[in-house]
């Protein structure tokens, strides 16, 4: 069963994901925090981005221990059954040892769940363009 622990190295409450970008292997998604400031994360060396809204989380949401969701919007999912599928699925042509499942919550309904190898960065700016 795969288990939910807050990404420590950034703590950030995210209000509501406005917009996301998935490119290459890029992930931006740009976000508000309840006092309406504007802020991006950005994602590199991005293997897999998945969407959802809250209704693709019920079950999901059902077994999370309440002490695991908190004020951090930002998480690595362990015993992934999205890795599991993904490392599958490329058969051994890429390494996938450096591999982690992020997943990224607002607190409205949106879920992005992203596999990488590299930390997200936090922009703490207000302009969303590149």
């Amino acid at each position: 069963m795969e288990k939910w622990h807050p990404y420590e190295q950034l703590n950030i409450d995210i209000y509501e994901i406005t917009s996301y970008v998935g490119s290459i292997t890029r992930a931006t998604i740009n976000f508000t925090t309840e006092d309406k400031s504007q802020h991006t994360l950005f994602f590199e060396n991005v293997l897999s981005l998945k969407y959802t809204t809250e209704n693709g989380f019920i079950n999901r949401f059902y077994n999370v221990p309440s002490g695991v969701l908190g004020s951090n919007s930002i998480y690595i999912v362990k015993d992934s059954e999205y890795l599991k599928n993904f490392e599958y699925e490329v058969s051994g042509t890429i390494p996938t040892d450096d591999v982690r499942h992020f997943l990224v919550l607002d607190s409205i309904d949106t879920g992005i769940e992203i596999l990488t190898t590299h930390d997200p960065i936090l922009d703490l700016g207000t302009d969303y363009d590149e």
